[in-house]
């Protein structure tokens, strides 16, 4: 073993055995192996994560391949869906030509034509058979398990699972981790020393070999790779196979690390890897395991077969990453016919024809809805209700970057996307006159204290027979009701509507940490510039949020707002519309060029995306000269509401529209709602671009109009805020849907909820990352379609350009094609390519 001297001169990281072992050479090594990973966040607050947010430098292809050789990880979509999609005609041979030639202009992309045209002559018939995997690197458990006589690597992800969730427990466990105050590494070795459950299932040492280990997990990995044998050249690959078999619990780490509020002061990811190791090496001087085995020797390299194999890989991976290309090359075709003029379409199913124009010439409502794909339906349905409404798209935390106090908390929610962080504070205020806040404050901690108390009254060791034997008949009421709920699907809003005539949030509070008058004047000013609404004010402007109506799914954050944190839009729409009412800033924004009518009144409200109902907020504030607008507004939006159900109905089989009720309250219902599955656009224009088109729900719809952006400043916020959440979405869907195994969560009828702020699948194995595959696929076929997201952006390519040139991540973001973007020049669509810059996107009628 090498020894690890403490050295403190400073070295270039190399993977040389002859580079110095100094503290700063392994520091650098293991950041170069903990970069990847990208964070997960807790279940209260879940946003969608970009599983490959932090290799963007790489190609989806190129990163596959990679992955290949150290888990058993597939990024493309199996050869089943790609048939399917053929089948089904979602691309055809002229959508694969063009995919072809865009990929060949890449010299390491080299597949030969004739056997794409044998592969697509056959695609119809039979489905090819993916060649078996080639790996270089295992670890010792998942060596020894290769032959299914053992299943170690199991136990030993069992045996990290059960010592992460109590050190990481946030309140679900009665009995908590007496080592909670510890590190993670130090927790474990004071557990492991006292557990005998690796020796009885018969690791033997293995209390011995802990006890042995340095206290610091950095030298424990030093001391463990040194004693495995393990050449420094391979160090980096082979903590990234270990990585690997504990994914879901480091990428948590990684939140903790990195984005937690306050982030995590222990080096935990290292005592992962470090506990990860001390199984491996405990389980080699047992069995005596050849450590040359876990990673590629150079006669392996040099062996033909081998050889033979990975190029069979390799082709089989570049294929199936053509296909794929070629599908998203037939959906934006598809997306350029659909919103071409009127004059330029032979029909136009699903929209009457009085709907077509631009925008409505006399505008009685103008409503401001969240970028999310399920907005798309029901503006599209509101304009078709009256063509006098006007609707906007934008970022669902409505430039309100602010963090929520719900009433009787201490601590509040960030309300804002997960890349942006609070500038003031909203606390909840009591709405009665009658009724102060402090009171209402005290009484719903005590209410809250109370369900605790309850709760773990419920749940404890000594009372749980006992409770159940003697006041368990009592739920029997609790029950019907719950079931009766979902027989007859009685309508209800998740938020609660009584709550929100009790309290308000406002920004006006003596609390330090609130923005000043000034502050609150610019986060109005910027929400009306950034969506282009500065003047031709209608009577009465909506500003709508969103939140999910569920019961009993672990993942609601994930169906509630991403640009919110995870949240419900509603707290941010009631600030906005707050602060837009008041005269006092209305004034200063006409000092600044925007006039808001004293006629105008802003409504918050918000969009139950599982019943599609719109509830219309504070309208007891509402003056009364608007209140048959307002009586009007309500009857177009619930028609609309109506239409949007039954359309969206049609996806979830045999029912009536009015059964999105019933799911919204089923606590056995698995699918309450499709959530985004099937985004596949990200659309940055004026609505005049897409107004009238039916997009299926497949969009996310950023209002934009380049003409009143003169220095391209509310573009680049668009471009370096919404695209990448956007990205995010597209990206985990897809995780989701090719690899749900890995980058998915497994099925939901086996989820259990693990320390509050996760998933296992089952009762062990590792902390699930993603959504869960009832979540993309219905029992019988997919209902997202893996793509990448397809930007479309009406404004100058050199607008765009000069953007992309600016922000490092932006352009590698799109010159990897981790996004495919395409612009709208003066009428002319330009599509972005890897190696061609511009080049002009040729129509389906082209091919």
């Amino acid at each position: 073993m090498t020894a690890f001297t403490i050295d403190r001169q400073r070295h270039v990281y190399s993977d040389s055995d002859t580079t110095a072992l100094t503290p700063i050479w392994v520091d650098q090594l293991l950041n170069d192996v903990f970069q990847p990973l990208p964070p997960l966040w807790p279940l209260a607050d879940f946003v969608a994560v970009n599983p490959w947010t932090n290799v963007s430098e790489q190609t989806l292809l190129e990163v596959h391949q990679s992955q290949q050789l150290i888990c058993d990880s597939d990024l493309l979509p199996a050869w089943s869906i790609l048939q399917q999609m053929w089948k089904r005609h979602g691309f055809t041979e002229s959508h694969v030509f063009l995919a072809f030639e865009q990929l060949s202009q890449d010299p390491s992309f080299r597949v030969a034509w004739q056997r794409v045209l044998d592969l697509l002559s056959s695609l119809q018939t039979t489905c090819p058979t993916p060649p078996s995997n080639v790996r270089q690197y295992w670890t010792v458990s998942e060596y020894m398990d290769r032959d299914g006589s053992s299943s170690w690597s199991s136990h030993i992800l069992n045996d990290v699972t059960r010592n992460c969730a109590a050190q990481l427990d946030e309140g679900q466990a009665l009995w908590q981790n007496p080592w909670q105050s510890l590190s993670l590494f130090d927790a474990w070795r004071e557990s492991a020393q006292r557990s005998r459950r690796m020796e009885w299932l018969g690791l033997t040492g293995f209390r011995r070999l802990v006890a042995s280990l340095p206290m610091s997990p950095r030298l424990a990995i030093v001391q463990i790779l040194g004693e495995l044998a393990i050449p420094r050249e391979q160090w980096a690959p082979f903590l990234k196979c270990q990585l690997a078999t504990v994914y879901g619990w480091a990428t948590y780490l990684k939140y903790q690390a990195e984005f937690a509020t306050p982030p995590s002061p222990y080096d935990d990811l290292s005592g992962l890897l470090a506990i990860r190791l001390a199984y491996d090496l405990c389980l080699q001087r047992q069995f005596e395991v050849s450590t040359k085995k876990l990673f590629p020797s150079e006669r392996a390299r040099s062996n033909s077969k081998w050889l033979e194999e990975s190029d069979e890989v390799n082709y089989d991976a570049k294929l199936r990453y053509l296909l794929m290309r070629a599908s998203e090359i037939a959906y934006q075709q598809h997306l350029q016919m659909t919103l071409q003029p009127r004059e330029k379409q032979s029909n136009r199913p699903h929209f009457p024809d009085d709907l077509l124009e631009a925008k409505p010439q006399h505008k009685r409502v103008q409503m401001v809805f969240c970028i999310d794909v399920r907005s798309e339906v029901l503006r599209r349905h509101l304009e078709a209700v009256d063509p006098c409404i006007e609707t906007y798209g934008f970022a669902g935390f409505f430039a309100m970057p602010i963090e929520h106090v719900s009433i009787g908390e201490e601590g509040g929610v960030p309300q804002c996307p997960v890349l942006l962080k609070p500038l003031a504070v909203a606390h909840d205020h009591s709405k009665s006159t009658s009724v102060a806040t402090a009171t209402l404050s005290q009484r719903t901690r005590e209410e809250n204290w109370f369900r605790r108390c309850w709760s773990h009254f419920q749940k404890s060791a000594l009372s749980a027979f006992a409770f159940v034997e003697g006041l368990g008949w009592t739920y029997a009421f609790q029950l019907f009701q719950r079931t009766s709920k979902s027989l007859f699907g009685k309508r209800i809003s998740a938020l609660g509507k009584h709550r929100h005539d009790i309290v308000v949030p406002s920004l006006l509070s003596s609390n330090s940490n609130n923005p000043n008058f000034s502050m609150q004047v610019d986060l109005a000013a910027n929400l009306l510039k950034n969506l282009g609404l500065t003047q031709d004010f209608a009577p009465l402007v909506v500003i709508c949020g969103h939140a999910c109506d569920v019961t009993n799914n672990p993942y609601r954050a994930g169906l509630d707002c991403g640009a919110c944190g995870g949240h419900s839009g509603a707290p941010n729409a009631r600030v906005a519309a707050a602060l837009l009412n008041r005269m006092e800033v209305r004034d200063k924004l006409a000092q600044r060029g925007i006039r808001i009518p004293n006629s105008t009144w802003f409504i918050p409200a918000v969009h139950h995306t599982t019943t599609d109902v719109v509830e219309l907020l504070d309208l007891d504030n509402l003056p009364l000269t608007q209140e048959e607008h307002c009586q009007e507004l309500q009857y177009w939006i619930e028609e609309a509401s109506h239409r949007v159900r039954e359309e969206r109905v049609q996806r979830m089989g045999d029912c009536p529209a009015n059964d999105v009720f019933r799911r919204s309250v089923d606590w056995s219902e698995v699918r309450p709602e499709w959530g985004l599955a099937g985004n596949s656009a990200f659309i940055v224009a004026p609505r005049s671009l897409t107004r009238g088109h039916n997009l299926e729900g497949q969009t996310f719809l950023h209002s934009y109009d380049h003409e009143r952006d003169a220095d391209g400043a509310v573009l680049e916020l668009i471009m370096t805020a919404p695209m990448i959440v956007a990205s995010w979405i597209n990206l985990q869907y897809y995780a989701s849907t090719v690899n749900n195994q890995r980058f998915g969560s497994g099925n939901k009828l086996l989820h259990n909820v693990t320390g509050q702020f996760g998933i296992l699948e089952g009762n062990g194995g590792d902390l699930r990352f993603g959504l869960p595959w009832q979540s993309v696929f219905d029992g019988k076929s997919l209902q997202h379609t893996p793509r990448r997201l397809a930007v479309l952006i009406q404004a100058p390519r050199k607008r765009v350009q000069a953007i992309m040139d600016k922000h490092f991540a932006v352009r590698q973001l799109i010159q990897n094609q981790w996004v495919n973007l395409i612009v709208i020049d003066q009428g002319t669509w330009y599509q972005w390519t890897r190696d061609q810059g511009w080049t002009e996107f040729m129509s389906n009628s082209s091919c």
